[in-house]
């Protein structure tokens, strides 16, 4: 019953952006919480580690051994990484 309402209101709450990103912040903290004695570069590992196991096109992709899905995954990761950083310097600075 508690993990219906979670959903029902984490699907509410993340309907824009800026929803989205605060959950995501949440969970980088419980990420903190959960690898005390890693790096705050190994929390970002981590935290982008949990995410892509839990995506279901990466599992599906991985399961179908699907080398040329995964290899665009990846170009794709690389490429939101540097541009979510651009965006940080021209938007959030």
């Amino acid at each position: 019953m508690v993990k219906k309402i979670l959903f029902f209101l984490l699907k509410k709450y993340t309907r824009r952006e800026e929803g989205r990103l605060e959950v995501f912040a949440f969970l980088n903290e419980q990420v903190k919480e959960e690898y005390r004695e890693q790096s705050v570069y190994g929390n970002v590992y981590n935290s982008n580690a949990e995410f892509i196991m839990s995506n279901e096109l990466i599992k599906k992709l991985v399961s179908e051994n699907n080398e040329d899905g995964l290899n665009m995954i990846k170009r794709g990761l690389s490429n939101s990484v540097d541009e979510a950083i651009q965006f940080i310097e021209d938007e959030m600075i």
